[in-house]
């Protein structure tokens, strides 16, 4: 279980990153529709690039999993956190999570998404151990 979860967290933030990546037009303009200044757009689409590559590839190697799913972790929260601050403000900016490939609207589904996400980097960080039980028994019934 914890290596099926660890495989669909790497995937998730290697695809982002590579499609971030494609889309670099476009994700300094979606940071700024957060409510960022524009001139962080850049530089914070780099930065947030490289820190999905580096936790897709600490999930997959065995020393470092703790470390990406932490790291997981804490990316996903800080969505869900800018999510929830953009949803307060009335705003519903495209989220780019998967750059060109989907950039729809951010919105419930959305910060679900990122629940479920961050409750699998939970699950996966305390080694499939309580209090994250429930989430290894959802990904249990979608993947198997």
């Amino acid at each position: 279980m914890v290596l099926a979860a660890r495989l669909v967290l790497a995937a998730v933030f290697g695809v982002a990153g590579i499609a971030k990546l494609m889309d670099r037009e476009g994700l300094p303009r979606a940071i700024a529709s957060f409510g960022l200044p524009a001139r962080t757009g850049k530089p914070l689409g780099y930065l947030l690039i490289s820190c999905e590559f580096v936790t897709a590839l600490a999930l997959i190697v065995n020393p470092w999993v703790r470390i990406g799913a932490l790291g997981a972790l804490g990316l996903l929260l800080t969505f869900c956190l800018a999510i929830v601050v953009s949803i307060a403000r009335g705003r519903t900016p495209n989220c780019h999570c998967f750059g060109g490939l989907r950039a729809t609207p951010v919105g419930w589904a959305t910060l679900a998404r990122n629940g479920l996400l961050a409750a699998t980097a939970g699950f996966v960080a305390t080694d499939g151990r309580a209090p994250w039980f429930f989430t290894g028994l959802v990904l249990q019934r979608c993947l198997f």
